[in-house]
């Protein structure tokens, strides 16, 4: 039976304190909107994928491994184990089958991870000046500075051909790629026939940093820096073409430039009233 890799929802079950967030993500090429749960944990977190026909893959992740088992009506298909330490990948199918899989038979490092300063042509040495204020309650000026950076992640090529395990794909995406299998299995596009894909898959993947490091200037003084940005996880398609970007986390400040301002022109006023 062949299914679309429409994801009807995931959910994570964790054996220790954890976050969860469930974020709406749109895909362009499948024009679906699909539910994501993400689960964190210290040690070990268990995450399911349920299919739109009711199969579902349970992953368990740890240090070491990475142990995906994917579901039919309650019965096994394939149980597919990552060993983070040898890089093999062991696949064990429900009719006794056992496939060895090297990693770097399926991922290879193509590119090393590198940083784009988007600012550095400023003069100024905290980025580009966004907003100044006057503060009446400290009679002193702030300025509001903003340097933007973008880190690339090391890129990888990753090839999964015809009959390559859904849950092996699974155990590779989730120990290696931030967004996991969503990311790559939807952004590059394939189906499924029983327990395995049914076209080649061969993209690259990275992961994105944007960050923003705020600072607020007074008196010629630094009093607050602080960051914010976004994660998410860039998909290229080198059999179809076409990039798309993945599973969006924001991180860092969410002060408006008055908080901000206000902050650090108090911290400076602080500083000097202390000398």
């Amino acid at each position: 039976m062949k299914k679309n890799l429409f994801i009807l929802f995931s959910t994570g079950v964790l054996v220790a304190s954890s976050s969860v967030t469930m974020p709406q993500i749109s895909y362009a090429n499948t024009g679906s909107d699909i539910s994501i749960s993400e689960s964190t944990t210290d040690n070990v977190g268990t995450e399911t994928i349920v299919f739109e026909d009711g199969s579902e893959l349970v992953i368990e992740s740890s240090d070491l491994i990475v142990k995906t088992t994917h579901f039919s009506d309650g019965e096994e298909l394939v149980v597919s184990t990552l060993n983070k330490d040898t890089n093999i990948i062991t696949e064990e199918h429900a009719d006794g089958t056992v496939n060895e899989v090297n990693l770097e038979d399926v991922v290879k490092e193509i590119d090393e991870a590198y940083t784009v300063v988007e600012d550095k042509a400023s003069i100024q040495s905290y980025g580009t000046l966004i907003d100044s204020k006057y503060s009446e309650a400290w009679n002193m000026f702030g300025n509001l500075y903003s340097l933007q950076e973008t880190t690339y992640g090391t890129s990888y090529e990753i090839q999964f051909g015809t009959g390559t395990a859904i849950a092996t794909i699974a155990s590779v995406a989730t120990g290696f790629f931030t967004g996991g299998i969503s990311a790559i299995l939807i952004a590059l596009g394939t189906s499924i026939t029983g327990a395995s894909i049914d076209t080649a898959i061969n993209g690259e993947v990275r992961v994105r940093d944007r960050k923003t490091t705020l600072s607020v200037t007074s008196m010629g003084q630094l009093g607050l820096q602080e960051e914010r940005g976004t994660r998410d996880t860039e998909v290229v398609d080198i059999e179809n073409g076409g990039t798309t970007f993945e599973n969006p986390t924001n991180y860092g400040s969410d002060r408006s430039n008055d908080e901000l301002l206000d902050i650090g022109i108090y911290n400076v006023y602080l500083d000097r009233e202390v000398d």
